[in-house]
Order: structure tokens, then sequence, then C-alpha cells
């Protein structure tokens, strides 16, 4: 099934090419379409969940495109072409979707990839600045966690009574490689052990990495959240008491 473009984005990246039409702009940058993210509704949302001013957001944007966005030339074609910077960040985050076998490109997939850019960006620079990290973006676009909510943390996961099974999420952005390399590090097992849970994993959403009395669940639990946020992965941990 071909890849299909979340309703948002699509409606997003004709606002953006409308907005640089209006504003008589030679290119649609990627600027343009961040300045429509913040102006959505449900994105926005979204980003001010991750802790970003988007008044101030908008007004730099706005200057932005002002003050660095060339105008179109009179021998120009009247449609605005798609700048280099955005085709990069769209095909970026098309080949991970399409990797991960996503059927749908989401809002939050570009973002994902616009902060992978490293120079060139404005857009980019912006969010950094704000101190957005990508791990965090992830967090939140895949398991709907904003920066600073509670999550197992090495050392200081709360005790834990009876014994636990300690269980790991699935995401689009967590590499099967790395699941099986937490699954043999901090759960001591074998490699076919560990494969057969990360495809657990994988195509039934979560899977038991094992069983263990509270305290040392918790403990592993945190280990695992530890080396995703180390490695850049959005890879959730949870617990559960064990059936008795």
């Amino acid at each position: 099934m071909p890849l299909q473009l979340a309703p948002d984005l699509e409606l997003l990246l004709r606002e953006a090419s409308e907005e640089a039409r209006r504003r008589d702009q030679a290119s649609v940058t990627m600027e343009h379409l961040f300045l429509g993210m913040v102006r959505h509704r449900e994105t926005g949302r979204g980003l001010r969940a991750l802790g970003l001013d988007l008044l101030t957001l908008a007004d730099q944007l706005e200057r932005f495109l002002s003050e660095h966005v060339p105008r179109r030339r009179f021998w120009h074609d009247p449609t605005p072409r798609q700048h280099e910077g955005l085709l990069r960040v769209m095909q970026r985050s098309i080949l991970h979707a399409l990797s991960a076998q996503q059927e749908t490109l989401r809002t939050g997939d570009v973002l994902a990839a616009l902060l992978r850019e490293k120079n060139d960006s404005h857009a980019a620079d912006l969010l950094r600045e704000r101190g957005l990290r990508r791990v965090d973006l992830l967090r939140y676009l895949e398991h709907g966690l904003s920066p600073g909510e509670p999550i197992l943390q090495h050392g200081k996961a709360p005790r834990q009574s009876g014994d636990q099974q300690v269980i790991l999420h699935n995401d689009h952005y967590t590499t099967m490689e790395f699941v099986s390399d937490v699954l043999s590090q901090v759960f001591c097992l074998s490699r076919e052990e560990a494969e057969q849970i990360m495809l657990r994993v994988h195509q039934q959403g979560k899977g038991v990495a094992g069983t263990y009395l509270g305290d040392i669940a918790a403990i592993k639990a945190g280990d695992v959240i530890e080396l995703a946020e180390l490695a850049g992965f959005p890879l959730l941990c949870t617990l559960k008491p064990a059936s008795p």
C-alpha cells in the first residue's frame, strides 16, 4: 500500500505553498511549513505540550520569511518551487516512514526529520534554541509523553512490591537491532531469545522482557530507558504486576 499523507500534513503543505505565493516569494521553505504548524490548532496544541511558546515562534518565523526569503523575480514561474531544505526534510521523513512500514506520514514525522538538520535550517535552529530534543519529540509522537512527564529513570523508579513483568512497547523509531541489543544486555538473554522477544514487540505492539522481584524489575526498566535515551530512541518500558 502506498504511503499516504496525513490529512493535516497535506493541508499544511498546501497552505505553505499558498503562504509563499501570497508573499510573492520564489520558493516554499521549511519555515513556511513550520509557520503553518504553529498556526494550526491541532499541531499547535502538540507543540505547546512540548513546551514551545507559539506566539514567539510565529513572530520569529514571520520575521525570517519577510527578511530572508527572496521574492519572486518577474520572469519566474508564479507558482513557487519547493526549496531544497524542505525537499530534503520531506524526503528524509518519507524514507523513514517507508522503512518503518507506516501507512501514513504524520506531521510529527516531518518535525522529527527537521530536528536532524544540521546546517542552514532556521526552523531547526528555533526548535533547538528552545531546548527541544528529538527524543522528547519522539516520546510525545509515539507515546504521548510530554517533556517532564513522569517516566521511569535509572535510580528513580518507584519501589514495587511483588513480582513485576517488564514490558517493552513498540514504536516507529527504535530499531529492531537496538531492541535486541537491550534485551541481551539488560536481561542477559541469548541472541535467539532476544530476537524472539524483539519480534513479538514489533509484531504485537509490546512484549514481556522478563519477570522479576519488584525492585529488580524497576531497576531493569530504568536501565532500558536510560540506554534508549542515550541512543536517542523513544523506547518505552513499563511494569505490570505478574499474574499470581
